[in-house]
């Protein structure tokens, strides 16, 4: 019975010291706690999110195949983007043609776009068929449900001197 009592007066002792605790000292570290840890989840989020996003863009950078013309003033090129991985994974086949005599590193502007669709098994092929007209074969993939994959298709290039013809085949 005596060790109850010693328990019962230590508690009743401490109990004094915290009611005569100051309030403003306790509000203080209460929010100095909160504060830190609301600090310690935004930096966890943060670079959760950046190494996130870091992968995501591991393969963004596109594969260029150059094909010249038969004369060399004019260059076609299969331009195919990857990317997005395991957030939201993209991925498009890209014909452009250009002059020669433009910078190669124009070479991924729109404007110089003939074909674009969504990647298929081995992608689109060209040829040139003389040295202003070129012809681009395609698959055509389709859905279970029935519907097929977008396509862009222009029958001239940004010069208008480049005619192109398509040919979509089913897998």
């Amino acid at each position: 019975m005596a060790r109850r009592y010693r328990i019962a007066d230590y508690l009743s002792s401490n109990f004094s010291r915290v009611s005569s605790m100051n309030f403003s000292n306790f509000l203080a570290r209460t929010c100095r706690l909160l504060l830190t840890v609301i600090g310690a989840v935004a930096i966890f989020s943060y670079s959760s999110a950046s190494i996130v996003r870091s992968l995501n863009r591991a393969g963004d950078l596109p594969q260029i195949t150059l094909h010249p013309s038969p004369d060399g003033q004019m260059v076609a090129a299969i331009i195919r983007r990857e990317g997005g991985h395991f957030l939201a994974p993209y991925c498009s086949d890209v014909v452009s043609i250009m002059p020669t005599s433009d910078s190669k590193g124009e070479i991924l502007d729109d404007i110089y776009e003939v074909y674009m669709g969504t990647c298929s098994q081995g992608g689109p092929a060209v040829k040139w068929k003389t040295d202003h007209a070129l012809h681009i074969d395609f698959r055509i993939d389709w859905d279970a449900d029935g519907a097929t994959d977008d396509f862009s298709l222009k029958n001239r290039d940004h010069s208008k001197s480049v005619t192109v013809s398509f040919a979509g085949r089913e897998p």
